[in-house]
C-alpha cells in the first residue's frame, strides 16, 4: 500500500473554488441543476407522487402493541423491524407499500396474512406427503396410512404389500415404515417418487 503525506501549504489542483460558489444566487443554482442530466430537480408533480416510508415506530405505537407482537401479527422478521427502528436499513419499495397498507388498514392486512399463512401450511403439509405402514395381519399383510382409520388393502405377502405401496401411493408417499411378523418396526425409509427403490 502506497503512503504519502499531504502538505497543507500546497494547493491541490482542481480544488473547489468556494468563493465562486458563495457568489451564486439561488437562480444560478437552479439553472445549473436544470441542465445537468444526472441531477435534474424533481418537478412539483413528481414530488407530489412521492411517498415517504412510514415511520415504523409510529405505526407500532398507534397499534398499541410491542415490536415483537407486530412482527408476529404481520409475519415480518423481528430482525428486519429492529433494523428499521434503528435506521440501519430502510424498507424497500414493496415493504413500504406493505407498511402503508398496515398503517391504513391493519385488520385487513392481518386477516390476509393469516390466510396466506394457513395456505402455506397446507401446501407444506401436502408437500411433505404421507407416512404408510406395512403391518402383519391374520390374513396376510396390510398397508395403512397414518391418519386413516381403515387399511388400504390386504396382501398375501409382505413383498406384494410393498409393491402395492410403490405402485399405488408413490405420489403421496413420504415415509414407509415396515413392520415384522411380530409387529415391531424393522426399518424406515424415505421415499421420493420413482427414484426410490423398495426391496
Amino acid at each position: 500500500m502506497a503512503r504519502f503525506k499531504l502538505d497543507p501549504k500546497r494547493k491541490i489542483e482542481g480544488a473547489t473554488d468556494w468563493r465562486s460558489i458563495d457568489h451564486l444566487t439561488d437562480r444560478d443554482v437552479a439553472d445549473s441543476a436544470s441542465i445537468d442530466p444526472d441531477a435534474r430537480p424533481l418537478t412539483v408533480a413528481e414530488l407530489a407522487k412521492m411517498q415517504p416510508a412510514p415511520d415504523i415506530n409510529r405505526v407500532i405505537k398507534e397499534l398499541g402493541i410491542s415490536a415483537s407482537e407486530f412482527a408476529e401479527k404481520f409475519a415480518i422478521p423481528r430482525s428486519t423491524i429492529d433494523k428499521w427502528q434503528e435506521r440501519t436499513a430502510l424498507p424497500n419499495p414493496i415493504e413500504r407499500v406493505f407498511l402503508l397498507l398496515i398503517e391504513n388498514n391493519p385488520d385487513l392486512v392481518e386477516l390476509s396474512t393469516w390466510r396466506a399463512d394457513q395456505a402455506s401450511k397446507k401446501e407444506l403439509a401436502k408437500a411433505k406427503g404421507a407416512t404408510y405402514h406395512v403391518l402383519p395381519n391374520k390374513n396376510g399383510w396390510v398397508v395403512k396410512k397414518i391418519g386413516s382409520k381403515r387399511s388400504s388393502g390386504v396382501y398375501r405377502t409382505q413383498k406384494s404389500a410393498l409393491e402395492a405401496v410403490k405402485s399405488r401411493f408413490a405420489k403421496s408417499l413420504a415415509e414407509l415404515v415396515v413392520h415384522g411378523k411380530d409387529g415391531k418396526v424393522r426399518r424406515r425409509m424415505s421415499y421420493h417418487g420413482s427414484n426410490s427403490k423398495i426391496a
